[in-house]
């Protein structure tokens, strides 16, 4: 099966999209494994009001 330019410019695109999609996801779930492990190392101290 042969795709036209466009069609190949579509999925090019799209490729890119999902690409660029997948980093931010690994990007969010590493800071969050980063932060849990710093509130286990340094928990909040009693009292102190969260903002």
């Amino acid at each position: 099966m042969e795709l036209s330019d466009e069609d190949r410019e579509y999925l090019r695109l799209f490729a890119f999209v999902c690409e660029l999609s997948f980093d931010v996801y690994l990007k969010k779930q590493m800071i969050e494994k980063l932060t849990d492990q710093l509130r286990e190392e340094r928990p909040p101290k009693k009292g102190k009001k969260k903002s």
